[in-house]
Parts: structure tokens; C-alpha cells; sequence
């Protein structure tokens, strides 16, 4: 065996460094090395290696000739000895409590979560100072083994702490949990570990670069910002790569720890699920979203709350986010097959959505109002609620509009209406919107329309429309600020009196078997 390896095991042995931890330092990249249990890995490198793990107390002094800092003189003998088995590397974290509390405490928060989960994965939190241990230890290594380390810039080259809290608490997990533990997963557990008085080993970066490490003064309202972060530490770890220049401010290698880490807390999650289907409104007094101003709310209800507030209570989810392929004003119906629709569930703890889930799910929320109703309701993916949004503005659109004209019309006057095919329009920002849209002049299409004459004042409109039309202010003309419009067109004053959406036409989400229920007619 190479001898080399044989003294740089000694040497961390020496600093007290755990098994786990003296594997991560020669770069051992087998997962399998890490798995096993805490004693059989300290066995396995002790027979290797040829070393012995004992018992040993912080009342000696560490191996640069250093005693322990510890102000506390009345610790009792049972708590100096617990501390002498703390590796100064990870602080407990890959010791025994990787194999046993710490793994039973994420088993009963997840168990407790009430999240229905199929694979998970997960992300450790460590305490900041164990970015300054690890690259203390590392400084020392290199300047002690330069031969040995020639290849490696940073402590970064090597296993991490946190790979190999994965490695080995991923697959005993996944057998307590009875699901697979996955690199990627919907559903993801996050492990803070924390470590008593942590900042005061941070103190000496100060020193190093005082610029980056000021009292921030807060503004008003605004986040409290943390004195130490992962970014910041790690730039000031930037100016002291050698052991010499690190010892100018810190131990090198670090102290021994006076407590062991931790975990702090467990917090589960999971990834948003996407639910489309496709909506009908058939009332003229809801809109589309909550209607609130200046925190007053105007109208009852809306679309988005008849459906999400279902949506939310069947999914058990923390929130949900609503869009839809485009809108309609608050005295417009939504006809036809309906418009796309897509509801983003927040943090979702029922997540195996099954057809009959969904389609039970649809039912209620069908049963629930006359006003509105939806179908095809289905989880679809990100990739798949892209083709919605890539299409918003390509599709086409029609609609039927009662017209009043102040002139008599005959059927004949509107025939000229039928012949007109591609008509292009200029449309100023309309007035109603102006105070939330930016003054511009577009291009809209009225691809086709015909007409069905009811007396001499009034007419049905069908128009077939590019997305984005403003169909109101093209019948009325916005006081001159759509041009063309139905009063240019036919010579004469008119105004809308109703407005119905007939179909969006874009194929989205892909239409499931027709249910059970058959949806109402808009009569």
C-alpha cells in the first residue's frame, strides 16, 4: 500500500477527523466505502489503514500544540468525553447519528409531513463554520503532503460532507420510507444542520477582509441580511490559500469541536403540480380573477376562485396560481369548448392524481356553481404548458356580438360585412384599459365575418379574430381610435350590447374522453 496514504490517514487520525471524513480527505469516491454503518467503516479503515479509534478527551492538546479552547472549566467529565469523539471535520454529521437519530428524526417529520410521495431526494444545510474547517484542514494537508495533493486546487476536489451525508442516508431513508431515493425528485426533504456559537469561529474573517464583513444597516422593511453567508465566506477564503497565511488569523488545523452538530430542523417539500383543463363562464357578473381595489374587494367571486378554491382543498396544497389563454371582461361569456385554463398547485401534499381523481375532482367543482364549468381536467408538464403560452399569439378567435345601430339597417346593408375577408385594423390602446396597458398603436386581423339580421336596429356579428383583437372597440370605434371599424364599415353609429366568446381556438390541452357529466348548455 502507498505509504504516502498510510501517513496522510495517520496524520487525520491524529486530528481526530472521523472515518467517514479521513476516506472524503484521501479521496475515496466510492459510495459503497461510505454505506455501511459508522463502526463497520471505522473498522474497515482501522484494518486498512492500521490505525485504532479510541476514546480520547478534550482535556489533552490538539496535535499543533494548542489547547482546546473551552471557557466553560465546570463541563463534567461525561461531557469533556462526548466531545472528545466529535470529529472536527463534519461535527457529527457522518458519525453515528448519520446511521441512527438523525435518520430517524427526518423518517418520523417526513412520515408526519402528510405528503403522499412516490421517490424523494434531499439537501443538507451545514453550519457556516464548517466551510473555514474544511479548508483549514485541507491547507494543512497540502503544505504537510504537497506530493500527495499536487492535483487538487481546493477542498472542493474531494467528497463533500454533503455527498456523503447522501450517499449514506439516501438509501437507508429510502427503506425506511419504502420509496427510492433519487437524485431528482418532486418531492424534496431539506436537513439543517446547526452548531452552537458557529459565528464565533467566523470571527477572524473580519480581520481578513473587513470591507466584506460590515455591519450592514438595514432598511426599512427590508430583510435583515446575515453578517455570514456561503458566498462571502468563501470569497474571503479566496485570499488565504496557504496554511501560513491562514494561521496569520485561525488555527490551522482547526481546534477540536466543543459540541456537536445537530439537525436543527427537517423542512419537506414539493415540486408545483400543473392541472389544465378548459373553462366555460356563462354569467355576465364574474370576472375572470378576484376583482379587489385598494384592498376592497368588489365582487363576490371570480373564475379563478371557483375553480382553485376546490383545487386547493382536494390537492391540499399551500397555494395556487392561475392563468388561463388570455381573458375576458366581466360581462363577457365564455362559450363554446371553453378557454384553456392552467392552475400551478403550490407545495401539493395529495400528489398521485389518478383520471378518477381527476375526473371526481371535475365533477365537483361542476356541481358546485351554475356560473362556471370545466372539462378535460388533467396534470400536464412544464414543457407541456409551454406549447399554451408559445401559442397566446398565433391562435385565432370567435366571437358573436349583439350590434345596436342608431340608423335602420336591412339585411342586404349587411352583406358588405360577409364579403370582407382579412380585414386589418390599427387599434389605439383602448380607453378602458389605458390605466394598465402602455399607449401604442397595434395591428389586429378580422380574418372573417358574417351576420344574422334581427330588426332594423339590431344585428348578430360572428367574426373569426387574431388574438389580442379588441372586438368591443372595433364595433364602436373607441371614439376614432380603432380604425376600420362597424360605424366606418357600414356608415352609420354603433355600439355593442352583448359580447360572447364562441371558441379559442388552440387544441390545449389534448381533450380527454368525454365524462360522465355532460356540461350545460349556455341557454
Amino acid at each position: 500500500m502507498d505509504g504516502n496514504v498510510c501517513s496522510v490517514v495517520a496524520t487525520l487520525h491524529e486530528l481526530r477527523l472521523c472515518a467517514r471524513c479521513i476516506l472524503r480527505f484521501i479521496d475515496e469516491r466510492k459510495s459503497s466505502s461510505y454505506e455501511e454503518s459508522y463502526k463497520n467503516v471505522q473498522g474497515l479503515v482501522s484494518e486498512k489503514y492500521g490505525i485504532e479509534f479510541k476514546s480520547r478527551t478534550n482535556e489533552d492538546e490538539n496535535s499543533n500544540g494548542m489547547e482546546v479552547i473551552d471557557d466553560d472549566k465546570t463541563n463534567d467529565k461525561q461531557k469533556t468525553e462526548e466531545c472528545a469523539h466529535i470529529c472536527p471535520s463534519c461535527l457529527g454529521i457522518l458519525q453515528e447519528q448519520c446511521d441512527g437519530t438523525v435518520i430517524k428524526q427526518i423518517e418520523e417529520e417526513v412520515t408526519n409531513s402528510g405528503f403522499e410521495i412516490e421517490s424523494f431526494t434531499f439537501s443538507v444545510s451545514l453550519p457556516l463554520c464548517t466551510l473555514v474547517r474544511q479548508h483549514s484542514i485541507f491547507l494543512h494537508l497540502k503544505e504537510k503532503f504537497s506530493d500527495f495533493y499536487s492535483g487538487k486546487t481546493s477542498v472542493d476536489n474531494l467528497p463533500s460532507i454533503k455527498e456523503v451525508f447522501k450517499w449514506v442516508c439516501g438509501p437507508a431513508l429510502g427503506l425506511m420510507l419504502g420509496v427510492f431515493f433519487q437524485h431528482e425528485s418532486s418531492f424534496q426533504i431539506l436537513i439543517k444542520f446547526a452548531y452552537d456559537n458557529g459565528n464565533e469561529e467566523l470571527e477572524f474573517l473580519t480581520e481578513v477582509d473587513p470591507s466584506r464583513f460590515k455591519e450592514r444597516k438595514a432598511k426599512k422593511r427590508a430583510p435583515v441580511i446575515p453578517l455570514f453567508s456561503v458566498t462571502s465566506i468563501r470569497k474571503a477564503l479566496c485570499d488565504l490559500q496557504t496554511a501560513k497565511q491562514l494561521r496569520k488569523y485561525a488555527y490551522c488545523p482547526p481546534s477540536f469541536a466543543r459540541y456537536k452538530s445537530y439537525c436543527a430542523e427537517v423542512i419537506c417539500s414539493h415540486s408545483s403540480i400543473l392541472l389544465a383543463g378548459r373553462y366555460n363562464k356563462y354569467s355576465r357578473t364574474l370576472p375572470q380573477t378576484p376583482w379587489i381595489i385598494d384592498g376592497e374587494r368588489m365582487l363576490e367571486s371570480s373564475v379563478q376562485e371557483k375553480i382553485c378554491d376546490i383545487l386547493l382543498s382536494k390537492v391540499q396544497a399551500d397555494d395556487c396560481k392561475f392563468s388561463s389563454g388570455g381573458r375576458e371582461d366581466i360581462d363577457v361569456r365564455m362559450l363554446g369548448t371553453g378557454r384553456p385554463f392552467v392552475a400551478e398547485l403550490i407545495n401539493p401534499h395529495k400528489t398521485i392524481l389518478s383520471k378518477e381523481f381527476l375526473a371526481h375532482t371535475q365533477k365537483e367543482i361542476n356541481l358546485s356553481t351554475t356560473d362556471v364549468k370545466i372539462r378535460h381536467l388533467q396534470v400536464v408538464t412544464k414543457e407541456e404548458y409551454s406549447t399554451l403560452k408559445e401559442a397566446e399569439n398565433t391562435k385565432t378567435k370567435t366571437y358573436s356580438c349583439l350590434v345596436w345601430t342608431e340608423k335602420e339597417i336591412s339585411e342586404k346593408d349587411l352583406e358588405k360585412l360577409t364579403e370582407i375577408k382579412d380585414l386589418k385594423l390599427q387599434q389605439k390602446t383602448p380607453l378602458r384599459v389605458l390605466h394598465r396597458r402602455p399607449l401604442a398603436v397595434r395591428e389586429k386581423v378580422i380574418h372573417s365575418m358574417s351576420t344574422e339580421w334581427k330588426d332594423c336596429h339590431h344585428f348578430t356579428l360572428y367574426l373569426k379574430t387574431m388574438a389580442g383583437t379588441y372586438v368591443k372597440e372595433f364595433v364602436h370605434g373607441d371614439f376614432g381610435r380603432t380604425k376600420p371599424n362597424i360605424g366606418c364599415l357600414l356608415n352609420l353609429e354603433a355600439d355593442i350590447l352583448e359580447l360572447d366568446v364562441e371558441s379559442v381556438d388552440v387544441n390545449w390541452p389534448p381533450p380527454l374522453d368525454p365524462s360522465p357529466e355532460a356540461l350545460p348548455s349556455s341557454d
